[in-house]
């Protein structure tokens, strides 16, 4: 499509110089034919084929990767890892371009993949990251390892904590951290604080409720 288009560009300015002149050489005319396919050809060449053209679809793939129910994502995922690697490992992307990729693969529940993106935007901007974006990646790192805490989540958490102390994500991921080693105190202390900051009510009602529970069984 885009070589048509082109083509008929160059067609235009082509048509434009000779009609200028209704006496033209028809050799003249002959060189700007060839000048013009030629010129087209090179720029279609430049433009979408190779690697820019396999880019382009891999975009493509990405985009209808996200729209698709997950059954149909399989087909698709081979091009969605090779654009994601692709892009962590371009030396001029942006944390804001990674962040969305990020953000887009959380929605739609793909954790593994999201945890993947969120960890080069840590790893080539953590300094720079404030505390929700933290908070955030500790979140979708908790769901890609299936629910479990490790040194390097903890760090995380407590590095979140530490810019955003106010963060109802870290909050109640920190809590449920150290219930695992057996602290229902501090547990309920963190996620008492984290009621505070929830935006919803059925967040709350939640986070009520496990309270309850951790309270109950504490005695």
């Amino acid at each position: 499509m885009i070589y048509f288009f082109l083509t008929l560009f160059f067609g235009l300015v082509f048509y434009s110089i000779s009609t200028k002149d209704s006496n033209s050489n028809p050799l003249l005319i002959l060189f700007f034919t060839c000048l013009i396919v030629g010129s087209a050809f090179f720029v279609y060449l430049k433009v979408l084929s190779n690697n820019n053209l396999a880019l382009v679809e891999q975009r493509d793939s990405l985009n209808l990767f996200i729209k698709e129910n997950v059954l149909n994502r399989e087909r698709l995922r081979g091009d969605v890892e090779i654009l994601t690697d692709e892009l962590i490992q371009k030396e001029t992307v942006e944390a804001g371009e990674l962040y969305i990729i990020a953000r887009r693969f959380k929605v739609i529940n793909e954790y593994e993949l999201s945890a993947k993106v969120f960890g080069a935007i840590y790893s080539k901007f953590g300094a720079e990251l404030d505390g929700d974006i933290l908070a955030e990646y500790a979140q979708v790192l908790f769901l890609s390892r299936g629910r479990d805490f490790d040194e390097s989540l903890n760090k995380l958490l407590d590095d979140a904590l530490i810019k955003s102390p106010n963060n109802p994500s870290a909050l109640t991921l920190k809590g449920l951290s150290i219930l695992e080693k057996n602290q229902p105190e501090q547990t309920i202390k963190l996620w008492e604080k984290a009621l505070q900051f929830l935006s919803t009510e059925q967040e709350k009602d939640n986070l009520k409720s496990l309270i309850e529970t951790v309270k109950n069984q504490k005695n």
